[in-house]
This record gives structure tokens, sequence and C-alpha cells, in this order.
């Protein structure tokens, strides 16, 4: 069904334009006149939507007809408004590239003028019109996003709750045969933060089965929707692997070739590309026809002149008959040079190799100073649907391989299908490919990727619905086949490795259907890898998408003009910035100099995020499933059914049976770990997961001790009869008792307790620090230091404490203490800091006569100068 009719605009909406209040019925209401962002609005029910209007963009508007706008709308001349731009282009792929403020409505007009006359709104005015809506603020203790984007869901029945306090994130399903029922359009009602996601089950029920976009937020009474982006229809997209050609080649006649020939011994001993192919045929792969040129002449020619000789071009014509790619590889070459050495696309003619050689390839080798022996190596193109980064070491039984559509350098940018193998063995002489076991599985949506086009063209192409969520290793035994070779890769060449694969070649190319190609040493980036925030709203000035050169150049001359951006994405449109390294070098310097983070979806593996690490820039990966460590330590009673789950994910377990007093205990111990997960449960439908999985608890600790549950409940009965139950929700301030002698005794009003409804209304926990100063049995003075804290508690900090402690010499010395609790379930991490004062020498003995002289208590040579007080005059 169209949008437009499922959920069309049927209210009216206040237009403000110059010093006019205009009234737009719902018939006259389109993009063009309010912008989309008000226009989404304009679709939602009028209960679930802050009150607003609208102020028009193609003329500047009076304080006056936004008063009088105001009071139409019943926002109060007193209020706090959101001023936010509604572009008629601003959909959800320019979502927080406009921008946004919050002021009083008397100063509105005034915020909306310099909106409008920022550079950035400025420059969007070129390409559309910028309305703004003013809307009546709402205090948010909690805000968020709810959607069904693809990227986010296969289905549009399945959507995502995210919450930016925390960035959390909850499912939340919508099913015909549960929510069929026509959702109710009245207040979403929701007086507690666990109840949001069942508030927002309206809001889902109301879209479907459209995919959608919703912000919203919460004050403590309701949810309220501030914008909803509805998702346009994907464009069409291509499968695969059809643009993977299956018709078997005839093979080219190379006996006239004057300057390329076919790879001898020597040239795989030397070139490291070519020695990775020698130790693949050794596995057992037959690796294609390999052709060499390393004519010194020639490449002289080429790269200092830019001349291509009339024999050079005889070779190309013979090589280019079919699909052709050159590649490149040199000796003396300085550490991270060797990454993203030229490579050409996929050449179908003589012209296409000369324009190649003379541009990208000489550009590139022109600027490698070190690079000796340089060699042309050149192959016939392999056809594969997929390929693959997989990375083993000699030592470990664990392969992470790391997929995508088309051919690696998707893999750069691009968000791809990670699986955790494990082969079973240390040894590799003792195991098999056939039992290795995907222990993890992350099959994600992967909605472009890189292949070539019809003339041979490696671009970007759109993923067809049929493929963005199909696993881009398809068979199982690929999958095994891919984490057994890369280890004996790595066990052959005595170190960590990252292997490139091809996937799925067809047969008339290829007698394998996997294939590696090339592998590195890996190493493990000095600072390790770290998540890219789940996504929050943010304005214009924080976050910025690279998706080609002019974004790129775009961004350095904002930057330059002082924009101020704090993230930066990096999501090629084009292949043009995707195998350039010298990109790659510069956005890390760039970054670095603006302090930015570089966001990335690509691998791990990949050589973009190497460069980055090397180059110490702050890098994040949107996901790093599967990176945690392999032994965890775990002491504690789990479900029955556990350890053979375990077992069947490939991992070793080891366990103990209990009984007696052991089992009491530790069953003891998971009611108090179950009460936490109760106690950190967000939202109803995980808080009733949460109190499952103690009642469970509860009922083994029953079993345990022989007590029925009958027993139970009669116990609670009588308590509930003595001292009642929790049905009126009375919380215990405090207790006093007067003196028997007081004067002036305060009478009960009789009046109901005040009500208290939001969680940081609540009165906080107590704590306590203090320093004790002892001495010990030996005489010698020490300090006894006590924090207090209740055991439910989140964080708490000692903040910075300062004492002095006596030195072996008597000397009196300062400390400082400072120490910090976090809570995780039922786990507290203690991080205590002792640090000694710092001494400040007196070199001269002039200078504290100046010191004093200048007011300055200069104290005892142990106090800090940060410490010293100005004496009074």
């Amino acid at each position: 069904m169209d949008l437009n009719e499922s959920h069309p605009v049927n209210r009216s909406v206040i237009l403000v334009s110059s010093n006019r209040c205009l009234n737009l019925s719902s018939s006259k209401i389109t993009t063009e006149r309010v912008g989309i962002k008000a226009y989404g609005l304009l679709q939602l029910p009028e209960p679930w939507v802050p009150r607003f209007f609208v102020v028009s963009g193609k003329e500047k508007p009076s304080q006056d007809a936004i008063g009088r706008a105001a009071k139409k709308c019943g926002i109060s001349d007193l209020a706090t408004v959101y001023v936010r731009s509604s572009g008629t282009k601003e959909g959800i792929e320019e979502r927080g590239s406009l921008d946004s403020w919050t002021c009083s409505l008397v100063e509105a007009s005034q915020y909306i003028k310099r909106l409008a006359a920022s550079p950035h709104i400025r420059a969007q005015k070129r390409i559309q019109t910028v309305h703004f809506i003013v809307q009546e603020r709402v205090p948010s203790p909690e805000k968020g996003h709810l959607s069904n984007e693809r990227r986010l869901s296969r289905h549009p029945r399945d959507w995502t709750v995210e919450f930016e306090k925390d960035g959390g994130m909850e499912p939340l399903g919508i099913r015909h045969w549960r929510d069929a029922s026509t959702p109710s359009l009245s207040p979403l009602s929701c007086d507690s933060h666990p109840r949001i996601t069942r508030a927002l089950r309206a809001v889902a029920s109301w879209a479907h089965p459209h995919r959608a976009h919703f912000e919203w937020i919460w004050d403590g009474t309701n949810v309220w929707i501030v914008q909803l982006d509805f998702l346009t229809q994907k464009l069409i997209g291509v499968t695969p692997k059809a643009l993977v050609s299956q018709s078997k080649r005839a093979p080219i006649d190379d006996s006239n070739l004057k300057h390329f020939g076919s790879a001898k011994q020597e040239h795989f001993v030397s070139y490291r590309k070519l020695a990775n192919a020698r130790m693949y045929q050794e596995l057992g792969y037959s690796m294609p026809t390999f052709f060499v040129m390393n004519d010194e002449q020639v490449m002289q020619s080429v790269i200092k002149d830019g001349v291509i000789p009339a024999s050079l071009k005889d070779d190309l014509e013979t090589l280019c008959s079919r699909p052709f790619v050159l590649r490149t590889d040199a000796t003396d070459l300085q550490p991270g040079e060797r990454e993203m050495l030229p490579r050409s696309d996929e050449l179908r003619s003589a012209d296409a190799a000369i324009q190649w050689l003379t541009t990208s390839f000489r550009s590139a080798m022109l600027k490698l100073e070190s690079a000796r022996n340089i060699v042309l190596m050149g192959h016939h193109f392999i056809p594969a649907t997929a390929s693959a980064w997989a990375q083993a070491l000699p030592n470990k039984r664990r392969v992470r391989i790391e997929a995508l559509w088309g051919i690696p350098e998707g893999l750069y940018y691009f968000a791809h299908d990670v699986y955790d193998v494990d082969t079973g063995v240390i040894d590799v002489s003792k195991g098999s490919r056939t039992k290795c076991k995907v222990i993890l599985k992350r099959e994600r949506y992967k909605g472009k990727f890189i292949a070539p086009s019809e003339e041979g063209d490696w671009i970007v192409h759109h993923t067809d619905e049929d493929s963005d969520w199909t696993g881009s290793i398809t068979k199982q035994s690929w999958v095994q086949e891919i984490a057994w070779t890369t280890r004996l890769i790595a066990a052959k060449a005595g170190y960590p490795v990252v292997a490139m694969w091809f996937i799925d070649l067809p047969i008339g190319h290829s007698k394998h259907q996997v294939l590696p190609w090339f592998h590195d040493k890996w190493e493990r980036p000095s600072d390790g890898y770290k998540s890219a925030l789940q996504r929050k709203k943010r304005q214009s000035s924080q976050f910025r998408k690279i998706t080609n050169r002019a974004s790129w150049i775009q961004l350095q001359n904002d930057l330059a003009d002082g924009v101020k951006v704090e993230r930066v994405f990096i999501s090629p449109e084009d292949s043009e910035i995707v195998r350039d390294r010298d990109f790659v070098l510069a956005l890390a310097e760039h970054s670095k100099q603006n302090d930015y983070v570089v966001e990335l979806s690509g691998g791990l593996l990949s050589h973009v995020f190497y460069i980055l690490s090397k180059a110490r820039c702050n890098v994040e990966l949107v996901d790093l499933v599967g990176i945690k460590e392999e032994q965890i330590e775990y002491n504690k009673i789990v479900r029955d059914k556990i350890p053979e789950d375990i077992k069947s994910r490939g991992e070793q377990v080891e366990v103990v049976h209990l009984t007696g007093d052991a089992l009491i205990e530790a069953l003891k111990d998971k009611l108090l770990e179950e009460a936490f997960e109760v106690l950190d449960a967000r939202t109803a439908d995980s808080i009733c997961e949460e109190v499952a999985d103690l009642k469970e608890v509860v009922d083994a600790l029953l079993r345990a001790l022989d007590i029925e549950p009958r027993e139970v409940l009669r116990t609670q009965e009588k308590k509930r009869a003595k001292r009642g139950g929790f049905k009126e929700a009375l919380m215990l301030i405090r207790t006093s008792l007067p003196p028997a002698l007081a004067e002036d005794l305060i009478e009960e009003t009789g009046e109901p307790p005040r009500n208290i409804a939001r969680q940081e209304q609540l009165p906080r926990p107590e704590s306590d620090f203090h320093i004790d100063h002892r001495i010990d049995i030996t005489g010698s003075p020490e300090r006894q230091i006590t924090l207090t804290m209740p055991a439910y508690i989140n964080e708490y900090a000692a903040g910075n404490h300062r004492f002095d402690l006596a030195t072996q010499s008597g000397e009196r010395h300062d400390l400082f203490f400072s120490a910090t609790v976090t809570r995780t379930s039922s786990t507290l991490k203690l991080r205590l800091r002792l640090t000694n004062s710092p001494v400040q020498l007196t070199l001269f003995p002039e200078e504290a006569t100046l010191l004093a002289s200048d007011g300055v208590d200069t104290g005892s040579p142990h106090t800090p100068p940060q410490n010293r007080k100005r004496k009074k005059a």
C-alpha cells in the first residue's frame, strides 16, 4: 500500500511566513511547503507529537508572528522550544546533517536567523529549501530511536529500540497473529523506564508493514515521537553471482611475448606475492599462470618518462585479449609501503592497460623512492562471487574469517560476514579440514560490495534484497577449507598470517571453488580494537561521511574554516578512493591533526584498518564480533543444558558436580547474581525474563533444602497478614523518636505521602569514606581507609583525598588517595590510586625569599605548589 494512503497527513499545521500566520489544511501540506521532517510529524497521530508549528525558510520570520503561531498551538510564551531544520530533501540519509537548537520562545526568531546564516545551512540551500520547526521542548530523562531499517532487520516485523543514555539496544517484534488489532492512537502513556518498549510497540504496529525510523523521547509520563522517516524502497540492486562470468575462456598464445614471460623459479623466490603462490601449489592448489615483466629499461621508460614502448604495447594487446589484471611488487620497500601497492582493475584492452600504467601505476611508483627491482605481475582475471580475509596463528586453534561479495577491496570499508572457526588442534599434523567447527557466525546486512562492471571497471554495487542478508560463504565445507588451509599457511610460514581468498569460483575457470591468493604477516594493533559508539543524534558539526573525493576535499575545507568535526564515517559510493593508499595516509594524519574519530564498517583484518592503526589514528570499528578472549572462567552454577550447548559450538568445557553444602552455597550465590540481573534489566519484557531466571534458582534451592513450595506459600501468607505486602508501594525514608520531654511534638497531618514517579527523584543511597589514624603493634603510624556503600550501587567515586604519613626518617609526607567502584551484575570492581605528593625543591635560597615577599606562603618543602596560599595583605 502507498504511504500516502496508509499514513496520510490528516491534520492542519500553522505556517509562519514573514509576518503572516497561515493555517495550512491537510490537503495543502506538501514536503516542499513544510519540509520532510515536518511532513513526517504530521503523518503521526497528533497525541504522540509535542506541539509544533513550521517557519518557512523562504522568508525571514518576525518574532511577533512566531508568538501568534505559538499561541494558536497552545505553546506558552514562557516555554522553551526546539528550533529544528526541516529540509525538503532531508531524509534518513541526511538525518543530522542539518542543525537544531534549544532556546526560549522569545528568542526563536533570532535563532532561526542564526541557523539560516550558518555556512552549512547556506550550502544546503543550494540543493534544497530549508524550513524550520519550532516545537515545544519536553524534558527527556531518556530518549532514543526505534527502527526496522533493512540494515538492522531482515524482516519489517523486527524492530530495534535504542536507548541513547547508555547506548543499549532492545529487540521489539511485531507479529500479525499477536498484534493484529488496530494500534491505539491515544497518548503513549508510560510512567516507568521499563515500560518504554511496550509503549513503542503501538508505534511499530502503526507503521507496519513499512520500514521506518523514529526518534523518541520520554518525559517520565509519556513517550513522544519527535521525528519520523519512512524509508523509501531500496534501490534496485544486483545479485553478486550474476556478475560472475561462467563461460570457459580459451587460452592465449603467449609465444610471441617480448617483455612479459611466464614466472620462473627465481621470480617465485624473489617476490613475496609469487612466493605465496608457490606455497599454495605445495598445499595442492592449481594456481593460474603468472606473467612477469621486470625489464629495468622498459620499467624506467614507463615510470620516469611515462612512455610505453611499442613492443610492450604488443605484449599488452596479446595479454588483454582476455580480461587481465596487473599487480606490482618490489624489494627494499619501507615498512607500510607494501600494503596497497598499485593494482589494476580488470583490463580488457591494451589501451586500458596503457592508461593504467601511465597514470595510477606511474604516480604511485614515483612516490616509492626506496623501491628496487620493481616488477609487474599479471594474470588473467579470476572471477569469484565473494572474497575473504582469514587470520590464523601457528599455535592457536581459532581462525577468524571476514567475507563479502565481490573482490577483497570491499572489505576495507563495507559491512561483511564474520566466521569464527575452531580447527580443533594446536598441531596441524594431528587434525583435518573436516574436524573444523564454526563456533560463531555473524551474517550481517551487506548493502554494498565492489565487483567489475560490464566494462571491466571495479565499481561499487548495491546488493539486491535476495543477497544482502544471505551469507557470503554459502557452503559449510568452504568455511572449513578456508580455516584449515589458513592454519596450514601459518604453520608453514612460522608466524601469524592474514590470507586473502576467492570464493565460489566458476568451474570453467578453476578446479577449486575456493582459492588462496595472497598472505602477509599479521600484527595486532598496538592500541587494540575500539568499538564505534552506537548511533546517536548528532549535529552537523559532529559527524561527516566521506563517500568520494569531493566529500573528502569538502571535509578538509570545512575544518580549515573552523568547523568542528568529531566523527568521520567512510562509506565509498564509488571506487575512486577505495585503493588509494595516499588517501588513507592523508586521512590518518588529518584525523590526528583535527582530533576526530574515523569510523569503519570494514574488517579488522583489512589493509585500511591496519594502515590507520599503524599511523596511530583514532579508528573505531562498527562491529567487533568474535574478538574476545578464548578462555573464560565462570566458577558458578549454570543451567543443565549450558555445558552441552557450549560443546556444540566447538569449545571445551570443564565442569564439577555439586552436592550438599557446596550446592546450597552455589545456589545462594546464583540467587544473588540473578537478583542483580533483575535490578539491571531496563524493559518490562527483559524484567519478565530475569524474574523467570530468578524463580528457576529459587525452585532449585528449595529442592536442595527439601522445602515444599506450599511451605513457602504458607510462610508468605503469614508474613503478608502480619506485615503486609508491597501493594501500597511505600518507601520508608527515615524514622525518628522524639524524647519524652520534648515540648514541640510534630503532629501527624493525616495527608497522604508525597508521590515519586521518576527514578532520578529517588533518595540516593548513602555511602561513606573516612581515614582512621592508627598505630600498629610496632609503634609505626598507619592509616586505615574505609569505604562503605550499598551492594546494589552502580558506581561510586571517593574523589581525591590527602593524608600524611611519617617516613622512616620521621619526616611527614603527603599522600593522595582516590577510589572508584563500578558494578557489573553481581561483580564489584574496585580501583584504587595512591600517589606521592610532588616535592618542590628550592634550588636557591633567594627563591623562598622572593616567594614570601610576593605574598606566597611557601609552607613546608612538601607542600604542592597548587596548595600554597597567598598571604592576606
